[in-house]
């Protein structure tokens, strides 16, 4: 009897310590989700390249990842920033974070801003070639002869 009694306390003791994950999901994790369960193709992952001026090297090649699923106006992206002709060398700057379409100021065209790990929101023009093209920080084209244009790869 005591045997048994001991038994079940260890067992009780047992189960009792045994972890159950719980998981915390957004509802933009639940949409991706139900988006992948539902038999659709999973994200796909669009590539943006281009140089741009830069004041104190060569140039900076920019490549920016823009995770894209279909109907969303929002996701997840990678950015490598290279700047070329550095007094140190190149150097490759990474960033990842967070982007959102969104509609240019005073106008019907539609822009995507990126927000960086560090909270750097970096504004670009989608043209209807679907390129992209750098604007400033207040969502401004800018005005210069210089190349801003990232093209789609």
């Amino acid at each position: 009897m005591k045997t048994a009694l001991t038994s079940t306390v260890i067992l009780l003791g047992l189960l009792a310590c045994e972890s159950k994950e719980t998981h915390h999901t957004s509802p933009a994790d639940r949409q991706r989700e139900e988006v992948n369960l539902g038999g659709l193709e999973e994200s796909n992952w669009v590539t943006y390249q281009g140089s741009i001026p830069c004041a104190d090297c060569e140039r900076i090649e920019i490549e920016i990842r823009l995770e894209n699923y279909e109907q969303e106006r929002s996701g997840e992206f990678d950015l490598y920033e290279t700047y070329v002709g550095t007094r140190d060398g190149d150097r490759t700057v990474e960033s990842f974070g967070s982007y959102e379409i969104q509609r240019l100021p005073d106008s019907e065209d539609q822009m995507i801003v990126l927000n960086t790990e560090n909270n750097r929101l970096i504004r670009l023009s989608l043209e209807d070639n679907g390129d992209l093209t750098l604007l400033d920080q207040e969502g401004q084209k800018i005005e210069s002869s210089l190349n801003y244009s990232l093209k789609r790869k």
